[in-house]
């Protein structure tokens, strides 16, 4: 499941959702993309980067279960790096 988009619902709405989502499943099951900088093109809101990164550690505020969905192990398991 691809977490971005963030700007987009309203507030609280990620933070439950994410949180649920933790809770049964875990962070194998999570991918984050920021969608900056293409998210400008399309949208009223033009958030930064370390804007995006911000909402990620909100969002998922274990360090551990934060690098595996940024940087760890779901996106290499799914792109077939390992």
């Amino acid at each position: 499941m691809k977490l971005s988009g963030i700007g987009h619902v309203p507030d609280g709405w990620a933070q439950a959702a994410v949180a649920r989502i933790l809770q049964e499943l875990g962070p194998k099951q999570l991918l984050w993309r920021s969608e900056w900088p293409h998210v400008a093109a399309a949208h009223a809101y033009a958030p930064s980067y370390p804007q995006t990164l911000e909402w990620l550690e909100e969002l998922v505020p274990d360090e551990d279960a934060r690098g595996r969905v940024l940087l760890g192990e779901t996106p290499a398991a799914l792109y077939r790096l390992r």
